[in-house]
């Protein structure tokens, strides 16, 4: 899921897919290396004091170079071609986000570093999503076989070969799956705290001014009080069934995911919902080939194939570190047989 996620991220962030997907490893060592700096970024977060030490000019030699074999500096290198083939040829136009760096007037090193920081914004959280969803569908066979049934019933209808943004936000039970999926297990669930600048009440509790206030995720997202009893229960049906009153509180509590409401919402929002949207519904590989052609081979994920954990008693590993990792998430991946006996097409 890293590989797609890394390779929507470059195709929408700098006009082309690094190409993960097609060379099927991690080029670059990027994702070795974020996984690994998933725990010490958060305590860095949480001790400024420490990220000071390592903003100093006396660990500046230490830090990753564009030229560094894997990594993040292997990755710096790749963005930085990136940039500097971009300002060689700007009568070209280009509707991607590098480009709207560069047209709002950021320097060129200010370029450079807001490039790095969409590329590792936007993929770790929305691949751990992805994975979750697919295991809890796995593993919840009523929620599976509906929406398999509401893709089956719109496979014929919506747009091909990828289904539209707007056709997947038009599929009730997808998009109450996506929720929950993000709702019972959070792929971001760092304190993220923030200072509350004077005197004041939150929650019924009165709280002193220049207190740092953070969200438990899970303590949130699990409120029996908004989402039922059963809120430890992956239950899409919720969204579906709920009245609209009940439903506004629970997206309120939802949103959190996101930051929803906040100065401090998630730029990446809604790329991530029209991943997220798209590729349960059905994932592409898209590929470069010599001519200005993209080539794209579609699965429908829910549609043509079904999903089963390897080992169900410990289907992974999990670290939450901030940001939540999964390890060795082994699924076994057989192709639909119809109802006439002959495979899903």
């Amino acid at each position: 899921m890293q590989y797609l996620t890394q390779d929507v991220i470059t195709a929408v962030g700098f006009g082309k897919p690094a190409g993960y997907l097609e060379a099927d490893r991690d080029m670059y060592g990027i994702l070795e290396t974020s996984e690994a700096l998933h725990r010490p970024v958060h305590m860095i977060t949480l001790l400024p004091t420490v990220r000071k030490i390592l903003e100093s000019r006396l660990l500046k030699p230490f830090h990753p170079k564009p030229h560094d074999g894997r990594g993040v500096g292997r990755f710096l290198g790749y963005i930085k071609d990136l940039v500097d083939e971009r300002y060689a040829d700007l009568k070209t136009s280009h509707t991607d986000i590098l480009q709207s760096f560069i047209n709002s007037g950021l320097s060129r090193p200010e370029v450079e570093s807001e490039a790095l920081v969409t590329v590792f914004g936007g993929t770790d959280t929305t691949s751990t999503a992805l994975r979750n969803i697919i295991f809890y569908l796995s593993t919840t066979p009523q929620a599976y076989r509906e929406v398999q049934a509401e893709i089956d019933g719109a496979v014929k209808t919506v747009t091909r070969p990828v289904i539209s943004d707007a056709e997947a936000e038009a599929l009730p039970f997808l998009q109450a799956c996506i929720k929950e999926g993000l709702r019972i297990f959070p792929p971001s669930m760092g304190l993220m705290g923030k200072v509350c600048p004077h005197d004041d009440i939150i929650c019924g509790v009165k709280v002193p001014a220049n207190t740092k206030v953070a969200w438990s995720a899970l303590a949130i997202m699990r409120n029996r009080s908004i989402f039922g009893e059963n809120a430890d229960v992956y239950d899409p049906q919720r969204w579906i069934d709920a009245p609209i009153e009940r439903r506004r509180e629970m997206d309120a509590s939802y949103g959190l995911v996101f930051a929803t409401g906040t100065r401090w919402e998630c730029l990446g929002k809604r790329l991530a919902y029209i991943e997220l949207g798209k590729t349960i519904f059905e994932v592409g590989a898209i590929s470069h080939v010599p001519r200005p052609v993209v080539l794209i081979r579609i699965l429908q994920l829910f549609r043509r194939f079904d999903f089963a954990m390897v080992d169900p008693i410990v289907p992974f590993r999990w670290a939450n570190h901030g940001l939540t990792a999964h390890f060795g998430m082994n699924v076994r991946i057989t192709r639909r047989v119809g109802l006439d006996g002959e495979e899903a097409s």
